[in-house]
Parts: structure tokens; sequence; C-alpha cells
């Protein structure tokens, strides 16, 4: 998925949770950090082999929050499940693409095959989940909250 596309998801989901600006903004954040992990990690050269390799597998991130939440301060931890919940968000739009995620393994990705990265298809399916959720917390139907 697009950058762009990534952070209107993660943006809706945080609206959809009604979550507070600030772990609405840990969520848009972390909504491209597993690309921006690549990016920083992988050369040219090896950009396409490594790519949704061990930046893209939920486990990791998963076991990093556990183990995050019991070492930094309480008030943090919100923050910090929301980045992840953003991060794993991530992950699974990725997962809609051909290329696919690790899933159960490092060596093998699953895919969806919903739509390609990049194509118009993608952009509609992030635009229309945007609106259907400005629509819904309009008519107050999205009044539920993720306590942090």
């Amino acid at each position: 998925m697009r950058y762009r596309n990534h952070m209107l998801v993660n943006l809706s989901a945080g609206l959809w949770l009604n979550a507070s600006l600030g772990n609405t903004g840990a969520m848009v954040l972390s909504s491209v950090f597993p690309d921006i992990v690549d990016h920083l990690t992988l050369s040219e050269r090896n950009w396409w082999k490594g790519h949704r390799g061990l930046s893209h597998f939920w486990l990791v991130y998963v076991a990093g929050c556990a183990i995050l939440c019991i070492s930094i301060p309480p008030q943090l931890t919100g923050y910090l499940l929301y980045f992840t919940l953003g991060c794993l968000l991530h992950i699974f739009m990725d997962f809609l693409t051909p290329m696919g995620v690790p899933v159960f393994t490092l060596r093998e990705r699953r895919s969806a095959s919903l739509f390609k990265t990049g194509s118009i298809s993608e952009t509609v399916f992030a635009l229309s989940f945007f609106l259907l959720t400005v629509y819904l917390k309009g008519r107050g139907w999205l009044d539920t909250q993720l306590r942090c």
C-alpha cells in the first residue's frame, strides 16, 4: 500500500475507536513505521528480497509491545498500545496486496490479493473506509472507546 493510504486507514481506525488526539497521532505515525524500518535497514539492492520480512511480521510487534508494557511508565502505555495497533493495521493492509506478508513464518508470505499496491482500487478502498468512518461518526454510531 502507498503511505497516504496507510495513513488514511489508520486515521480512520483512530476515529472509529474514538481515540484521543495523541493516540490517533500514534496510530497515524505508526501507519508507515514497518516501511520506514525497511528503508533504514535495507539497501536498494536488497530491497525487494528483504521488504516485508521481519519488519512486517506481526509477532515482532506483539512481543515488543508486551515487553515494553512492563518496562515503561504507565502514562505511556496507551500510546504504545495504539502505536502497536497502528503497526498491526499496516501489516494487515499489506496482507491485502499480492506481495503479502509473513503470517506463520518469516520464510512464507501469505496474501489476500484484493488489490495491487499503488492501484486506483487501493485508493478507492482506503478513501471509502475513511468516508464510511466519517459518515458513521457523524451519525453518532461510533460511540465506543478503547480505554488505555
